[in-house]
């Protein structure tokens, strides 16, 4: 019997720690979005972000490494969409349907996520002028989009759906993935995002497909 109660405390204080981590890591990411966007990146702190989330420098520091690793969560973070299922899980399950249903979700998936995800790869680019850390994880990012592109536009081809080559495909989605549209059409000309993903849908089906 007692070995049974230790047993059940340890998963309880196990499952205990974890959420706290979770918790802990929600609110630095939260507190870091809110002072980037209000403060711009040279603008922002780490002590900053600390304060604002109630947390140490150091626990800033052991867990994100820095301002460039807090950058690149958020990034993953608004990725991941607003669904219960990560949004590349999405955008990979719907390669086995018809090619205008798999344009037509990814202009879904672009009108969930680019609203989340633009803002901080705006960010990104803005500070990349003047910050080298920050100009090398803009190039990461954006060879990460296009190696994901890349993958997208192969997937399309492998089953004949492609009227360009996977190569020109992938620098169309990855062109009209980018955050600077969005800022053009929603930030800057008030497009709705449901507007916006229709366009991107239309758009690829126009350019890719036979």
């Amino acid at each position: 019997m007692g070995a049974h109660m230790s047993e059940v405390k340890r998963r309880y204080d196990s499952g205990a720690r974890k959420r706290q981590a979770e918790e802990t890591r929600a609110a630095v990411l939260d507190a870091a979005q809110r002072l980037f966007l209000a403060n711009g990146y040279a603008g922002t702190a780490i002590a900053d972000v600390a304060a604002a989330a109630g947390v140490s420098v150091e626990t800033v520091y052991k867990r994100f490494r820095g301002k460039a690793g807090l950058v690149r969560a958020l990034r993953e973070r608004a990725l991941a969409g607003s669904g219960p299922v990560h949004a590349e899980q999405r955008s990979d399950a719907l390669r086995g349907e018809d090619p205008h249903t798999i344009v037509r979700g990814w202009g879904l998936l672009a009108a969930e996520v680019a609203p989340l995800v633009a803002p901080i790869l705006l960010l990104v680019r803005d500070g990349a002028v003047h910050d080298h850390d920050l100009a090398r994880l803009r190039d990461e990012l954006d060879d990460d989009r296009l190696r994901r592109m890349t993958d997208n536009a192969r997937a399309l081809h492998e089953r004949g759906h492609l009227r360009v080559s996977v190569e020109e495909a992938a620098e169309l989605l990855w062109t009209y993935t980018a955050p600077e549209l969005f800022e053009l059409l929603v930030l800057r000309r008030g497009w709705p995002a449901e507007r916006f993903g229709a366009f991107v849908a239309d758009a690829l089906a126009a350019a890719l497909l036979g």
